[in-house]
């Protein structure tokens, strides 16, 4: 990972880890509140990927529209292209927006693998004035939440993807 000081302005803004943590924590939110239980540890490495992806983002529904996962997926495979990659690419970005929300108390992650949240008070954490469409973005989070508490297995939600484990 770069240094934030030779990390170009516009990629800093938008995947600093207070950002992505927020992104994360709405995915988490939403999972736990729909499906009444603790969000896969695993599962977080492919929230920002779909999110921060414009264009599987622009695609996502809008508004009370509310497919299943796999359904969108079939009718919108140009997703999956290169998707693999991309969480790869969001490895190490996910994995400081993890510290940052364990640094803060914000979520615990237990010996099972799996994540709560603790916390957040977003106005003393994020400022989203440099980022362009944060309501579309953690909308799309929380969708990805929801679909993520629908799928009957992890194992599934990677394989609806194309990624193996």
């Amino acid at each position: 990972m770069l240094a934030w000081k030779d990390r170009p302005e516009e990629i800093a803004n938008l995947l600093n880890p207070a950002f992505c943590g927020e992104i994360l924590r709405r995915a988490i939110q939403s999972y736990c509140k729909q499906k009444q239980a603790r969000f896969p540890f695993i599962l977080l490495y492919l929230v920002l990927p779909v999110v921060l992806t414009r264009n599987i983002r622009t695609c996502m529904p809008q508004g009370n529209e509310r497919p299943k996962m796999h359904p969108w997926i079939e009718k919108n495979a140009q997703v999956k292209i290169g998707f693999a990659s991309k969480v790869d690419n969001y490895c190490e970005i996910t994995n400081e927006a993890v510290l940052f929300l364990s640094k803060h108390n914000l979520i615990e992650i237990d010996d099972a693998g799996t994540v709560n949240l603790i916390r957040f008070n977003q106005t003393t954490l994020l400022n989203t004035d440099n980022i362009e469409h944060p309501d579309n973005i953690f909308k799309a989070a929380r969708r990805t939440g929801l679909w993520f508490s629908e799928a009957s297995a992890v194992s599934s939600i990677f394989a609806m993807w194309g990624i193996t484990l």
